[in-house]
């Protein structure tokens, strides 16, 4: 659900600049609550009703939730759904660089699993942080990345190169 929503936001561009702002940050917005929803059930150990538990049944695993993202990979959407919220209406350096670095930090994830399941990070880390995302989140949240930096475009200081020459 979390990739679809990231998705749309992404990929629907609509005709008036003003419309596509406020659907980019509204779906940005709920990305970032459905995130921060799964966060807290992480961190208070609630069940909300968004996990799906019956769609994993078949997996025996020692998960005691079976069907919920990861931390990482909810701290990964809340951070692109952040990125998404605020990527309209940046106009401040300080603003530009908080967008820049929200989707420098949704890559990373996305390469850090990626890098920690090819090395077999676990083996050697057993309390490596990016062990709960999976091969393929990992890649999603990669292309989630590269997505955002592209969505960049859409506004005027996404133009400007990122290092000028002097």
């Amino acid at each position: 659900l979390c990739f679809a929503i990231a998705g749309c936001a992404l990929a629907v561009r609509l005709s008036d600049a003003r419309r596509d702002a406020r659907f980019c940050a509204i779906l940005g917005g709920g990305l970032a609550a459905l995130a921060s929803l799964v966060l807290l059930g992480h961190l208070s150990k609630l069940d909300f009703g968004i996990d799906w538990p019956s769609l994993h049944a078949w997996l025996r695993t020692e998960n005691a939730s079976p069907g919920r993202m990861s931390a990482v990979t909810a701290t990964a959407f809340l951070l692109g759904g952040a990125a998404l919220l605020l990527a309209p209406r940046a106009h401040r350096p300080m603003a530009i660089t908080a967008v820049r670095l929200l989707t420098l930090g949704v890559g990373a994830v996305g390469l850090l699993g990626l890098v920690g399941y090819f090395v077999s990070a676990h083996l050697l880390f057993p309390e490596y942080w990016f062990t709960g995302v999976a091969v393929h989140t990992a890649s999603g949240l990669l292309v989630f990345g590269v997505g955002l930096q592209l969505h960049w475009k859409r506004f005027g200081w996404g133009q400007a190169p990122l290092f000028a020459r002097d």
